[in-house]
């Protein structure tokens, strides 16, 4: 998993599920790119169909923190993980 701004922390493993991430109060938005290991594995992002190994839609950042939500289901189509990346964007400094 990369995002077109900021870095994830910790880095992306598929052990860990929780994640954190800061940008400036420039970025106003954000892309997401998810890859599956799996050509038949599923990706949605906050609820929505995501291509693996292709940027999203631009998610509208708010200032503070920021819920995104990925969630992979595997090739069985039963089993899934859960992924949260906390994006905190900044305030604007005056």
């Amino acid at each position: 998993m990369t995002l077109s701004s900021g870095s994830l922390s910790p880095s992306f493993s598929t052990n860990h599920q929780s994640y954190y991430a800061s940008v400036s109060n420039a970025d106003n938005s954000i892309q997401i790119t998810a890859i599956t290991t799996a050509s038949t594995s599923s990706v949605l992002l906050n609820n929505n169909p995501l291509s693996s190994n292709v940027a999203s839609n631009s998610i509208s950042l708010s200032v503070g923190n920021n819920t995104i939500v990925i969630r992979v289901t595997a090739e069985d189509t039963v089993t899934f993980t859960t992924y949260t990346v906390v994006i905190n964007r900044a305030f604007c400094k005056k």
